[in-house]
């Protein structure tokens, strides 16, 4: 094999999803309950104050 063959080689990506992309969807997952807890937490608290005033 040539040099340049071998580079040809080197920067084809294997078949299927990029391991950056299934990382992603797990930082999506993880968050996304996080986010909706705070924001009913917010909403209580937003609730109580108008309660209050």
């Amino acid at each position: 094999m040539t040099e340049r063959e071998s580079e040809a080689a080197k920067t084809v990506k294997p078949s299927g999803r990029a391991p950056g992309s299934s990382r992603m969807i797990w930082v999506i997952v993880l968050t996304l309950p996080v986010t909706i807890v705070a924001l009913a937490i917010t909403l209580e608290i937003f609730g109580f104050l108008l309660r209050l005033g």
